[in-house]
């Protein structure tokens, strides 16, 4: 091929971070003077307890007993807790859906329509070695300015309706006490 066809094809499929350097932009600057490290705002064990504490509490005044996970904002689970009466098989399905929802960076529940048979994330619980959860009952934080994720909660052994429910609990405290307001109804601040 031709070098300036293969230039031109290059720079028409290259991917942002290409373009970027073709314009003269961030990464057209070499190496050691751009940023080879940045910091990640996460959920803290604190933040954690919290969330198990109010998500217990909900869950209590319901009367089911939950599996309740936290997961910080690189996936990694910080908090755990198995109540009373809790479903065993429940317990890995608490922390994949706080899995998810950090992951994915939305609720589980709103996977419902799109993974029936046809739709087009069809499969898609199948994915990151079967952790992938399209059950309600996983819900993500946000950090102060509602643009990135911090962690996310998941909670099972009741209806998707009530393990949504004890999240949502658990994730208005948390944003309470933290000094800043959620919304039930948008999931956001």
């Amino acid at each position: 091929m031709h070098a300036r066809v293969a230039s031109r094809l290059w720079a028409a499929t290259a991917r942002p971070s290409h373009a970027n350097a073709l314009a003269g932009g961030l990464n057209s600057r070499p190496f050691s003077q751009r940023p080879l490290q940045e910091s990640v705002e996460t959920l803290t064990e604190s933040g954690a307890d919290l969330l198990i504490k109010h998500a217990e509490a909900h869950a209590e005044k319901i009367g089911v007993g939950m599996n309740i996970a936290v997961v910080d904002a690189h996936l990694h689970l910080l908090a755990f807790k198995r109540m009373k009466g809790a479903k065993i098989t429940s317990i890995d399905i608490s922390m994949t859906k706080a899995y998810t929802a950090a992951g994915h960076r939305q609720e589980t529940r709103a996977y419902k329509e799109a993974v029936c048979p046809g739709g087009p994330a069809f499969g898609i619980h199948t994915t990151n070695q079967g952790k992938f959860n399209i059950i309600g009952g996983g819900v993500p934080l946000f950090d102060e300015d509602n643009k990135a994720v911090i962690g996310a909660i998941g909670v099972s052994s009741g209806t998707p309706a009530q393990d949504h429910d004890v999240c949502e609990n658990a994730i208005a405290a948390f944003y309470e006490a933290r000094g800043s307001q959620w919304d039930q109804k948008t999931g956001s601040q």
